[in-house]
């Protein structure tokens, strides 16, 4: 519920002021998210997808929303740890469902299209809650 008053916002405000080095920046986090997954590499996994929204949150033009990004990698990392007792079962997910999400998410974004990302932000937190 948290995630959900502030994540869906932050993208749409992200999907339409980040700039041309900042996409780039996002898809090369992406293409290293995607290789954790593959190498089932759970550390890289977390550090990959806490980057992703760091990257999103820190690209929404506004500042005064910069210090969620600690709060909301704490609301993840949490998630991380209550589900490292499945981690089998947690890459499987990430292959068929997260990393299409994220996918998704980061395409809207770079394509500067900010309701589409906004809606794909509140899915993948609804989803995966």
């Amino acid at each position: 519920e948290t995630r959900l008053m502030f994540e869906p916002e932050i993208t749409y405000m992200c999907a339409k002021r980040i700039n041309v080095k900042n996409k780039k920046d996002l898809e090369k986090i992406f293409c290293e998210l995607k290789d954790s997954v593959i190498k089932k590499d759970m550390k890289k996994l977390i550090l990959n997808d806490l980057s992703f929204h760091r990257k999103i949150i820190l690209n929404c033009g506004n500042p005064i929303l910069y210090p969620l990004s600690e709060f909301i990698n704490h609301i993840l990392e949490l998630n991380f740890t209550a589900n490292q007792n499945e981690q089998k079962n947690y890459f499987e997910g990430w292959k068929k469902i997260y990393l299409r999400q994220h996918e998704e998410l980061k395409n809207y974004i770079i394509k500067n299209q900010p309701v589409n990302a906004k809606k794909k932000m509140i899915a993948i937190i609804s989803r995966n809650k």
